[in-house]
């Protein structure tokens, strides 16, 4: 009756759930100081803990149904945007190497789209340590990047 369609209702209770999370980044932001990984990584624990929650309940049904979707995807369909745009005067620059102004929330739209997905595999399986330490890995990759540091060769004075 409130919604036009099915999709109407759907992008409803995603932008609900955004909300909700967009008030936990911004806690696990301030009390991390900032740092933008331990916060990811805090948020996949803190959902995992409340994943018998009604609240999770209904967003694990709605993936669910939706399986097909890519989580990433349906996160940024929901507005990522609007949640780092929210969430970006809690970061704290300092502990990243930002070279052009996009770094920052293109890092946040890459850690969204890295732990959406392990998230949802840690709330669909009675195992979630492997999701974690999945997660783990890749936040890791993420935090010291792959590309080698060449040191300069040590002289030798003969």
């Amino acid at each position: 009756m409130y919604f036009t369609d099915k999709e109407d209702l759907f992008r409803y209770l995603l932008q609900c759930y955004l909300d909700e999370l967009t008030r936990m980044l911004q806690t696990l932001l301030d009390r991390e100081q900032g740092d933008l990984f331990a916060a990811f990584g805090a948020l996949f624990q803190q959902l995992l803990e409340q994943r018998d929650s009604p609240s999770a309940q209904q967003f694990q049904a709605i993936l669910h149904r939706n399986a097909g979707v890519q989580q990433g995807a349906l996160l940024r369909s929901a507005g990522t945007h609007s949640l780092f745009a929210a969430l970006s005067g809690h970061i704290d620059r300092s502990r990243l190497s930002i070279r052009r102004e996009e770094d920052l929330e293109d890092m946040f739209h890459i850690l969204t789209s890295v732990t959406a997905p392990a998230l949802c595999a840690a709330l669909s399986h009675a195992d979630p340590q492997i999701a974690w330490n999945r997660l783990q890995a890749q936040l890791d990759i993420l935090r010291r990047g792959m590309e080698a540091r060449h040191e300069p060769a040590p002289s030798h004075h003969e």
